[in-house]
């Protein structure tokens, strides 16, 4: 616009006469008088920025500016017309500027205040002049400067803010983790304060059971102790009749001692008086008369023995019932003593048992307090964490849309784009680079041909999202050619052949150094083999000098023993024995040793020999 009053501008000076319009008053007057004027530039201006767009696109921006550079205004003005153009018009604008400053020199100088008038003729211009346009074109320099400013401020603020999000997540994560431990830890102590509580309960029931038991017990002990107290009372009786009865016993025997004596006396005077008596009558009367007196007391001497065996038989029957209650007496008295202690240790065990479940109880009831504060400052944490998750997400959401309506510039064709207008078909580029005339993947003609790849617009905090994206997923990738990890097949560099994909001078360099590694690889292998042999060879001499120490005489015996041939006895302990196969294994025997370098040595040889058929392929 500026470009196009400038030429309708100095073609109008040229027609008009110049010295009939003032400095201060210089206008687009033609051009604005013109009718239809501000139509048709705008017209002009409008197509031209089309077809400049139009012929610009799938061009550089080096090549945008060489273009802007090469074209050329084909404007012709006489240089006496230019010099009064400066002369009347420029000059005096930029004098009145000059006029203006030293002006407010001279008032801030002498502290005069300015008018009105004189603040609106320094700070404002004539609308319609090129000064007015250029003050304009500073003031939007400017005013471009501030929002790109605020933009990069915006920027750096996004960044921060995202940040501050994935400290915010990691927070998040941890205090989640942290709840979901708490939460375990509650969960698993208020298990533990319910088993607690049914086992203080089956605890308590325990010990009531036992209470109860100790009352029976106490019960019975009471009722054993009436039946002893009996029990003795009828012993005591038993033994004070058991003294009667022997006193009975000893008076009985007494008696019949005294009656023994009487009846000798009696029949010492009996047998006087039958003698006496014969003397005066005839025998046969007085021999009737003893022998019936003597079954008398025959009869009274069986009643009184028959009374004293009787008596007898029940004194044992009562000694014996006596010495049953003592030794009754005496289990009943161990008995007691016996439950006593058991009693006193299940009453000390319960009341340890009943401390210690208090004691643990108050440790779940103040770890179940500590862990209720703790949910609770973690509830808290996880408010006020949630609360700015929900504002973080929100400034996200705007920023999204921000950036969504915000243009930005694809890094693969090099064209602004919106990210709501982005779709799979709006970037086309070529795989191939531009050779002189052609690209190689379409074979199309012309640097400005349109390309034949069609995807999405990438800007380059998008290339570098996908390049994380990239890296973690190539981190799980195997090789099938290296065996390693980090890249795929197609991408690895110890592949002998050439890639399409990447240039050829980088190519041939990795080759070469594959090669030059394949070498080295060849000859560090030649070294590995020969030090192998001569380890080999070593160990071989070692075996072959083992000493022989004769200890004993020679027989089946000490061989059986062993006694022989220490070191050998002591590799066959080794040495696991197959009855089957009836050989030693020679991977852990330390007496074959030739026999496992010979293996070791065709194992090598094979894996060499595999190796070099490996890479002759991949030669041919």
């Amino acid at each position: 616009m500026i470009v196009g009053n400038r030429k309708d501008l100095i073609h109008s000076l040229s027609l008009s006469n110049i010295s009939n319009i003032s400095p201060n008053t210089v206008r687009l007057t033609p051009v604005l008088n013109h009718p239809n004027s501000e139509s048709t530039t705008r017209d002009v201006t409008i197509s031209r920025g089309r077809t400049i767009k139009a012929d610009l696109q799938g061009i550089s921006s080096t090549e945008r500016i060489s273009h802007r550079n090469s074209k050329s205004l084909n404007i012709k003005v006489s240089p006496d017309i230019a010099a009064e153009v400066v002369k009347k018009y420029i000059l005096p604008m930029f004098e009145a500027d000059t006029r203006n400053l030293k002006d407010t020199k001279r008032s801030q100088a002498f502290g005069i205040p300015k008018t009105e008038r004189s603040r609106n003729n320094s700070l404002s211009a004539i609308d319609g002049t090129v000064y007015s346009e250029l003050k304009l074109s500073d003031k939007l320099n400017q005013e471009i400067k501030l929002l790109r400013e605020e933009v990069e401020k915006q920027v750096q603020c996004v960044k921060k803010v995202e940040q501050e999000k994935e400290i915010i997540k990691n927070e998040f994560d941890k205090v989640k983790d942290t709840l979901f431990r708490v939460e375990a830890n509650y969960f698993a102590l208020n298990f533990e304060h319910i088993e607690l509580n049914k086992e203080l309960q089956g605890a308590q029931q325990h010990y009531n059971m036992l209470e109860e038991q100790i009352q029976q017990y106490q019960k019975h002990n009471s009722e054993l102790d009436t039946k002893v107290s009996a029990l003795g009372i009828q012993l005591h009786d038993e033994m004070a009749k058991n003294d009667k009865l022997k006193n009975i016993a000893l008076q009985l025997h007494h008696g019949n001692s005294l009656l023994v004596m009487q009846s000798e006396i009696m029949g010492e005077r009996l047998k006087g008086l039958f003698e006496s008596f014969d003397l005066l009558t005839k025998a046969w009367s007085a021999e009737a008369k003893l022998t019936d007196e003597y079954e008398i007391l025959s009869q009274w001497g069986k009643v009184l023995s028959n009374d004293f065996i009787n008596l007898y038989s029940e004194l044992k029957n009562v000694s014996s019932s006596r010495d049953e209650l003592f030794k009754d007496s005496v289990e009943l008295i161990e008995l007691k003593s016996e439950l006593q202690g058991q009693r006193d240790k299940i009453y000390k065990a319960f009341k340890d048992r009943v401390a210690n479940l208090e004691s643990e109880l108050t440790k779940a009831q103040q770890e179940l307090v500590t862990t209720k504060q703790e949910c609770s400052t973690l509830e808290k944490k996880f408010n006020d964490i949630s609360n700015e998750y929900n504002r973080l997400r929100q400034r996200l959401k705007q920023v999204k849309f921000q950036s969504e309506i915000e243009e930005k510039f694809c890094k693969n064709c090099q064209k602004p784009y919106i990210e709501s207008e982005n779709y799979n078909w709006s970037c086309k580029t070529h795989k191939s680079k531009f050779n002189g005339d052609v690209y190689w993947c379409c074979g199309k003609t012309g640097k400005d041909a349109p390309g034949c790849v069609s995807s999405k617009h990438t800007s380059k905090d998008d290339d570098e999202i996908e390049v994380t994206n990239e890296n973690l997923k190539n981190a799980n990738r195997w090789c099938t050619n290296c065996k390693l990890l980090g890249h795929s097949t197609q991408e690895c560099p110890k592949d002998p052949n050439a890639r399409t994909k990447y240039e050829p001078k980088d190519e041939l360099e990795r080759i070469l150094e594959v090669a030059k590694n394949r070498r080295k690889s060849h000859l560090f292998e030649n070294d590995i083999q020969e030090r192998m042999l001569n380890l080999f060879q070593e160990n071989n001499m070692k075996v072959e000098e083992t000493e022989y120490e004769p200890t004993e005489e020679w027989s089946e015996d000490t061989e059986d023993k062993g006694k022989s041939f220490k070191d050998l006895l002591r590799i066959k302990k080794e040495v696991p024995f197959d009855p089957y196969i009836n050989r030693v294994a020679l991977e852990s025997s330390a007496l074959n040793e030739e026999a496992k370098s010979s293996y070791l040595m065709t194992k090598t040889n094979q894996s060499f020999k595999s190796k070099e058929t490996k890479i002759f392929r991949i030669n041919s």
